[in-house]
């Protein structure tokens, strides 16, 4: 219960209790409470001993609801860090999860003196294409996704983080015929973080990823492979003669997956790298002769 005189630090932890069904309560809330009260971890951490005025505490309240609703935080607060960059999120793009990152790393590792182009196919909030330019600094990119709302949220992150003037997103389905005549190919480097979870998970994921987040872009068919299968029949013809394609995966979907990537690529053998988990994550194809 909130006492008259709540102090910063004592409204975290009423926050924090209250959110039964998160995994990280008192994370969320300092997130919460940081976005209500417009203040950075730092400031947030100085001014704990301080007593919030009553409009700050019913922000915090009302976003504090939310998140007990399941409602994930970053659609809450509105904003996301990967990569170290700051993201705009809003509701209705998938949220992206530091899992993810694993394509960033590896990306520096397979080509550490850069690349002149890239392509991120559903490229969601943008996440990914922000972060391959930002270490990329001579590259152009191309973010495209079926998700009009990704679409411009993604535009917003290119402006928010400086990259507008080398990165673009436009509006695509990939499962149109004809799908990848319209990129102007070949990319030096393709990265996409498509759907892999099976149909027949629906109904027993977390409700912040199934009441909230779009679904497309989290199922692919019965067996959670239709995008890879889909992407197997056009990346031949998007994917430069020595570039690098890099896909997120399953954890439990490397064998299946680089199967069907294996046979659309077969000079190049597929590699898998691994997440900070030790899980598989990222399916590699590097046309490179020393690669191979």
């Amino acid at each position: 219960m909130r006492g008259r005189n709540e102090t910063i630090d004592a409204m975290i932890r009423r926050v924090a209790a209250g959110l039964k069904n998160s995994t990280t309560p008192l994370l969320d809330a300092r997130l919460i409470v940081g976005a209500a009260l417009h203040m950075e971890p730092a400031d947030l951490i100085a001014a704990g001993a301080k007593v919030p005025d009553a409009e700050q505490v019913s922000r915090v309240d009302v976003m504090a609801s939310r998140r007990a609703r399941g409602e994930p935080v970053a659609y809450i607060t509105g904003e996301k860090e990967f990569w170290g960059l700051s993201l705009d999120m809003t509701p209705g793009v998938l949220v992206p999860r530091p899992d993810t990152e694993t394509l960033v790393a590896t990306a520096l590792a397979r080509r550490p003196h850069g690349v002149a182009s890239i392509l991120d196919l559903g490229c969601g909030s943008g996440a990914l294409l922000c972060a391959l330019l930002a270490e990329y600094r001579r590259a152009c990119g191309l973010g495209v996704d079926l998700n009009h709302a990704a679409v411009a949220l993604t535009r917003r992150n290119l402006a928010r983080n400086g990259l507008q003037a080398r990165g673009r997103a436009e509006q695509g389905d990939w499962n149109a015929p004809g799908f990848e005549s319209g990129l102007g190919a070949p990319f030096d480097l393709v990265v996409s973080n498509p759907p892999y979870i099976p149909e027949t998970e629906r109904g027993k994921l977390p409700p912040e990823v199934e009441v909230f987040e779009d679904h497309r872009a989290l199922f692919s068919g019965a067996d959670g492979l239709n995008a890879y299968r889909r992407l197997a029949d056009l990346l031949p013809a998007v994917l430069a003669p020595d570039g690098l394609l890099l896909l997120e995966i399953g954890f439990d979907q490397a064998t299946a997956a680089g199967s069907i990537l294996g046979a659309a690529f077969p000079e190049s053998r597929p590699f898998i790298a691994r997440d900070l988990a030790d899980r598989d994550r990222a399916l590699i194809i590097d046309l490179r002769k020393e690669a191979r």
